[in-house]
Parts: structure tokens; C-alpha cells; sequence
């Protein structure tokens, strides 16, 4: 079983996202010639300029009058590796940005991620033992992103969580890869884009051709800027959230000039720090399955007055995560009484969670957060009598979510876990 056309041209827009923020002109320079939307490396680079020479003609001349070193070198028989040590000069690059304005170039550029990339990566995933079919096309398109990366890392995770490993699994291997797990902000970036999709649909649009006959310019049939909302400041990271796919949100992490941008594969990017590993909580039953107890202890205290619930626990015992979501403060200004404090928002839940009084903070603000993960150490900062977690649930307001909302008192907690 092959992908069908919506699915490669989805594959297009996961990859083509990760890699240069769908930017047809786009060059990186700090490796070998990386050229065009979907970061045509090296050899690849060789092989769409030839693609490029015959397709898109009407710009070719231009082109090899400005970078006559890489129009030459196509003739010359150089080998594979003499083109992982060609490096792109200013009159190339400027060249290149001209070149790849024009919408002959645009086509040729998908056409070869159609018609070679894709059945490529295909025919070697599947020799691997992983497939579209075996593994569901949002879970294989993730995977195909990390084979884009590095294929061999796609090789270590096909060995690691087999070829019939769901999404979250992948995703999971590639955090945890010593070589992929490195681009945290890739990973979720294209996690992101993948969780929403059904398998089957056509992307929205991303800058997309049409290429006549087939339909290769299907769209989702929405422009996502119609399913913007509002961005939110969480530490230094930008999140966009709107409806549909947006929401859980996208970030966007700082980098040169005054830009953000969703991918670490763009220069000068600090990429978010990796979650910890480990799972733990649940010592309490959820009600409905919305929020998971966030501590291995089960005892729990409160007292007139108190926004939220004390649950006793070892000094620098784990506290978890109740649900999937985004750090939007990790520190120890909150206020005075509460120390190390964390507060999580839940976009799905119209919640926020907070945990008080920890002896150390393990995640920071603008990360995402899985639900069971260990986000903080127990501790007494703050105003305490002892190592406790002192935990929250806030109530939202979804026209104004980073305003506040109201606490949930200790009754309101029977709502989400059996407290009895």
C-alpha cells in the first residue's frame, strides 16, 4: 500500500512546516547546499537542479548566469560526495532566491518530492518493515519526518517501537533519540501538525501548486488563517492557538531579527529543553478521565479557606503532570507563599493546574507537558510546614484563558477525581 495523494501532499506540508516554515526560496548555510521548501541536501540539491534544469526553464538561464559553479558542476559527473562539500555562496544564494520565486520552480520542487522523494522513503521504510498501512499515516508521516532528518535515527525507532507503532510512539522514540531527540522543538512541531489529522484529508494550504491532471494541489479546503485566535507569551516562546488543528496550540520559539519561528531547523533557534522521561501519578482514581492525580501519594488535606489541597509526600518525590498541556510559568515569583511553582494549561480542558511548594522545577514556561510526566520535585519552599504538594485546578475563561479564571475549592475536586 502507497500514500495517497492527500497523504503525500500532507507528508509535504509536515515536512516542508519542520523544515523551512514552507518558504520555497529557502537556503541554509551552515550545512552543504540545503536548497528550496523541503531542504534539498547535498546530492538531493543535485538532483532537483537537474529536475529544475529541464521543468522550469524559463528561469534556468538567470539562474546558471548567477551561479555558474553549480550550473557546470551538474555536467561534470561529480560524485555524491563531492556535493555534500559545496557550500553556498552569497551570489549563489541570491541566484537561488530569484530562481525559486517563480512558479515553474514551484512546481518542479513538489513534483520531485512527489514522485521521487516520497516513493523513495516508501520503498526503504517499507524494506524496514514499517508502512503506511501497517502503521496508520499520521504515525508513518511522522516517522518519514524523521527519516528526512536522519535515517538511520528512522531505522533506530523502527527497531525500537516496531513497524505498527502508533503516533504517539514514534513521536515518544524521537524525543528520546540521542540524535532526533536533540530537535525537541521539530518533533513537536511536527507532532503538532499530525495529532489533528484524520489520515485521510488533504493539507491546508501551505503555499501549495497545482500540478494539472491529478489534483496534487488538494487542499484541506480552509485557509488556516481562518482558524486563528490569539498568540500567548509563555517565558519566551509564542504559542498560536485558534480552532481545528490550532487547538492545542503551535509554538513558535525565538530567534534572529525579531522573529519567531516553529522550527529549530532555521538558525539561531533555542530549542525548548527535552521533557524529563518517566511516568507516574494516578494514587487517586479520575473521575472521568480528563485529569490524572499528580502525585504517587493518595492522602490529601485541606482547611476553610484554602484554594486547592495539600498532598503530603516525601521530600523530593515525583509530582506529575494531570494532563497534556503547556507551561505557561515555572519559577518562584508567582507569589510569596507558594515557592517553586508550576502552572500548566490545559487548551483541550479549559483548565489550568498548579503545583506549589516544590523543591525543584523540572520543566520550564512555554514547554508542553504530557499528561503523567514529571514536571517537579516535592519540597516545603515557600510558605510551609513540609514536603507537600500543594495543587490547583482553575476554571478558564476561553475568551481570555492566560487572565486567571476562578479556583476550584477542595468540593470542586470531587468533579475530577474520587476523593473519597
Amino acid at each position: 500500500m502507497t500514500l495517497t495523494q492527500n497523504q503525500a501532499m500532507f507528508s509535504m506540508y509536515v515536512i516542508g512546516g519542520v523544515e523551512s516554515n514552507w518558504t520555497w526560496t529557502a537556503c541554509y548555510r551552515a550545512d552543504p547546499i540545503t536548497i528550496g521548501m523541503m531542504q534539498n541536501y547535498a546530492y538531493n540539491a543535485r538532483d532537483l537542479l537537474l529536475m529544475l534544469r529541464e521543468g522550469a526553464s524559463d528561469g534556468w538561464g538567470a539562474f546558471a548566469a548567477g551561479a555558474p559553479r553549480l550550473a557546470n558542476a551538474l555536467d561534470a559527473g561529480h560524485s555524491d560526495s563531492w556535493w555534500t562539500g559545496v557550500y553556498v555562496t552569497d551570489a549563489e544564494q541570491s541566484a537561488w532566491y530569484e530562481y525559486a520565486t517563480t512558479d515553474s520552480n514551484h512546481k518542479v520542487q513538489q513534483r520531485k518530492w512527489l514522485e521521487n522523494d516520497v516513493p523513495a522513503m516508501e520503498s526503504r521504510l517499507s524494506s524496514w518493515g514499517a508502512t503506511v498501512e501497517s502503521m496508520g499515516a499520521p504515525a508513518f508521516v511522522m516517522l518519514m519526518s524523521v527519516y528526512h532528518q536522519s535515517p538511520q535515527s528512522a531505522l533506530d525507532i523502527i527497531g525500537s517501537v516496531g513497524g505498527s507503532a502508533s503516533l504517539d510512539s514514534v513521536y515518544y522514540a524521537a524525543l528520546n533519540h540521542p540524535v532526533v531527540g536533540q530537535y525537541t522543538n521539530r518533533q513537536n512541531e511536527a507532532w503538532g501538525y499530525l495529532r489533528g489529522w484524520d489520515g485521510e484529508s488533504a493539507p491546508p494550504d501551505f503555499g501549495q501548486v497545482d500540478l494539472g491532471g491529478g489534483g496534487n494541489a488538494q487542499t484541506g479546503g480552509n485557509d488556516p488563517k481562518q482558524d486563528y485566535g490569539y498568540i500567548m507569551k509563555f517565558g519566551d516562546v509564542l504559542w498560536l492557538f485558534g480552532s481545528g488543528a490550532l487547538s492545542d496550540g503551535i509554538p513558535f520559539y525565538p530567534a534572529a531579527g525579531q522573529r519567531w519561528v516553529s522550527s529549530v531547523s532555521q538558525t539561531n533557534v533555542d530549542p525548548s529543553p527535552s521533557p524529563p522521561t518517566g511516568e507516574g501519578g494516578g494514587a487517586r482514581d479520575s473521575v472521568d478521565g480528563r485529569l490524572q492525580w499528580p502525585s504517587d501519594t493518595a492522602q490529601w488535606t485541606t482547611y476553610a479557606g484554602h484554594l486547592g489541597i495539600d498532598i503530603p509526600a516525601p521530600q523530593g518525590s515525583g509530582t506529575y503532570a494531570a494532563a497534556d498541556g503547556i507551561v505557561v510559568y515555572s519559577g518562584s515569583n508567582y507569589h510569596w507563599s507558594y515557592g517553586n511553582y508550576i502552572r500548566v494549561y490545559h487548551p483541550s480542558l479549559g483548565l489550568q493546574t498548579g503545583y506549589a511548594h516544590g523543591y525543584e522545577n523540572l520543566v520550564s514556561a512555554g514547554q508542553t507537558v504530557k499528561k503523567g510526566q514529571l514536571i517537579q520535585r516535592v519540597g516545603s519552599t515557600g510558605n510551609s510546614t513540609g514536603p507537600h504538594l500543594h495543587f490547583e485546578i482553575w476554571n478558564i475563561d476561553s475568551d481570555n484563558p492566560y487572565a486567571g479564571g476562578s479556583h476550584t475549592d477542595a468540593e470542586g475536586f470531587k468533579n475530577y477525581f474520587d476523593m473519597g
